[in-house]
Formats: structure tokens, sequence, C-alpha cells
């Protein structure tokens, strides 16, 4: 990792809006739960009712899941934005956002069977917390 990617200066009044969708990628940094290091991923996102939202397409078996599952905080990097929170598995198999991301990525519409990511990958809900200390830097 590069030190001035650690740079960006966090918001702290979080505006999570469908907006945010104007940007393709998301950011995620987690902390490796075996080197302590941070690991940043280049992700596919929705927002959904003032929340942001991934798929893991490998579940449990993806390494940043099973980084978040031993310490769920996270940064969070969306365009200019950049965000302390939270990361929680949200597996519900009618999730709305599986159908978001699916509309959105793979260009699902309704009546059509979602893709197999859609349907059995891991959601996972990230939730802005500005009183959260960004996640550690070693």
């Amino acid at each position: 990792m590069r030190p001035q990617q650690w740079r960006k200066p966090m918001t702290t009044s979080p505006n999570i809006t469908e907006d945010l969708e104007a940007h393709k990628y998301l950011y995620l940094t987690t902390v490796g739960r075996k080197s302590g290091l941070r690991r940043r991923i280049e992700i596919w996102f929705t927002v959904y009712d003032h929340r942001i939202y991934l798929i893991s397409g490998g579940g449990t078996r993806s390494d940043w899941v099973r980084n978040l599952l031993v310490n769920p905080a996270v940064k969070i990097e969306i365009g200019p934005h950049c965000w302390r929170g939270t990361a929680t598995p949200d597996d519900a198999p009618g999730h709305p956002a599986r159908e978001r991301l699916a509309a959105r990525y793979q260009h699902w519409t309704p009546g059509e069977p979602l893709t197999d990511w859609a349907r059995t990958g891991l959601v996972i809900e990230l939730r802005i917390d500005a009183s959260q200390p960004p996640p550690a830097t070693s």
C-alpha cells in the first residue's frame, strides 16, 4: 500500500444517497486477520435505504470477508468520499440489495432469474460510523 492512499480526509457527516451510484466502484479497506496489514479491494456496490451493500461471490471464502468477520472495522471510499464504518453480513435470501446489484452491474430486469452471484453471494452491509477511529494502520 502506498501511504498517500491513507491521506484522504475522512468525511465526518455521512450523506448516503443513491447519488453515490454515479461512481462505479467502491474501495473497501479491511485489516488482515493474520497480518494486521491494510487490505484494499475495488468492488461493486449499491445504496439502499441510506446504507451501502456489497456481494461477495466467494462468500466467506473471500479473504476480504474473512478479514471483516474477524475485525468489522473498515474504511470505505466512494469517489471523493471516505468514511470509517462497520461491515456486517446480512445474508437474507430475498435481500433487496441482490436485485439492485444485479440490475446495476448485470443488466438484470424483474421477471428474469438472478445469476448465481446475485442469488447465492454473501450480502455485506456497510454502516458509516463517523465516531469510530479509522482502521488500524499497522
